[in-house]
């Protein structure tokens, strides 16, 4: 008895003390990650530049396509990449393609209006690198030149509030609303809230009339057409002369010049000019400069040429092209900015 006592105590653990049983585990094997297919490279077939006009499907037709199929060739030739010349439907289409930031995305440059260029600005740091021109000598234009007329007396845009400007029916709205509308934002006058909805008028000598006759405040026209209606009115009345009917009204923002570069003492689109279109390129991070600068070599010397001159007639509705930077923006970029417009309305 005194054995098996003896046998059965050396079997127990001492109080306190425990071993824990380590399991067993196989020897770890090495997991292969999964394969990454490379990036293609930018300006191949695989991964082409993308050019994009903005023109409504409607508009296209056999031209417009042989005019981009040109380009690309000519881009193929002399910058030895490949560029895909698209179209898409509208500003906003093209604002988005800029701002892609896909890494394996084929970069995207696209003529716009100068509001999507502000717009692309503040969406991913695009930058405009050339502009229209339109009309030929003393008529050629970078811009419309918009002037801001009332009547005489009144002396500031926020004493507008509370009145309904006066503009053309069916022109375009761009100098007629939008643009004025800005100015009047950044005066303090919302006129969504703040003003009538504006009357509308058959021509602009009707315009005109009205606001010398008091039955209009104010309207927004481009100068060449104001001055036609100043004549107009000049017709239609007797024994007034022409000082007299310039006293009745008073320019609350005059007209900017659009004339196009001549020279270097250009200095960027002029205050009261809504530029026309662009070309915006996105930042320099996804497409480097130094093939910015060849492209943009090679659209000046295609626009020179008789299928440039093509491309410009029919898609930019333009006679030249010239080199843009954002700092010839400035003063139109100060009137959105004012406004403190919506970056993220595009056209």
């Amino acid at each position: 008895m005194s054995l098996a006592l003896a046998a059965c105590s050396s079997s127990e653990e001492p109080v306190g003390r425990r071993t824990t049983a380590v399991p067993v585990s196989p020897t770890p094997r090495a997991t292969p990650l999964p394969e990454v297919s490379p990036v293609a490279q930018l300006g191949s077939e695989d991964r082409p530049l993308t050019l994009a006009f903005v023109l409504p499907i409607d508009d296209r037709d056999t031209q417009t396509a042989a005019a981009a199929n040109d380009l690309e060739t000519w881009l193929l030739g002399e910058l030895g990449v490949t560029v895909s010349v698209t179209f898409v439907n509208n500003d906003s289409e093209a604002l988005r393609a800029i701002c892609s930031e896909t890494e394996d995305a084929s970069p995207t440059a696209a003529w716009v209006s100068a509001f999507t260029v502000m717009a692309a600005e503040s969406a991913c740091g695009a930058e405009p690198v050339m502009g229209i021109v339109r009309g030929t000598g003393t008529r050629a234009a970078v811009g419309t030149a918009v002037e801001l007329v009332g009547r005489a007396g009144l002396a500031a845009l926020d004493a507008l509030r509370g009145q309904a400007i006066c503009r053309v029916a069916g022109e375009d709205d761009l100098s007629t609303w939008i643009y004025p509308t800005l100015l009047l934002t950044g005066a303090g006058v919302n006129p969504f809230t703040d003003m009538p909805a504006p009357r509308e008028y058959e021509s602009a000598a009707d315009v005109v009339r009205a606001i010398y006759d008091g039955d209009c405040p104010a309207a927004a026209l481009p100068p060449d057409v104001y001055d036609d209606a100043l004549d107009d009115l000049e017709s239609s009345l007797t024994g007034v002369s022409r000082e007299q009917i310039e006293a009745a009204f008073t320019i609350l923002r005059p007209a900017g010049d659009p004339a196009p570069p001549r020279g270097a003492s250009w200095s960027g689109y002029d205050t009261n000019v809504i530029p026309y279109d662009a070309l915006v390129f996105p930042p320099s991070s996804v497409l480097p400069n130094e093939l910015r600068e060849q492209i943009v070599a090679a659209l000046s010397e295609h626009a020179e040429s008789r299928d440039g001159r093509d491309l410009l007639d029919t898609v930019l509705d333009a006679s030249a092209v010239i080199a843009v930077d954002a700092g010839d923006f400035g003063a139109f970029r100060a009137v959105v900015n004012q406004a403190n417009w919506d970056m993220t309305f595009a056209g």
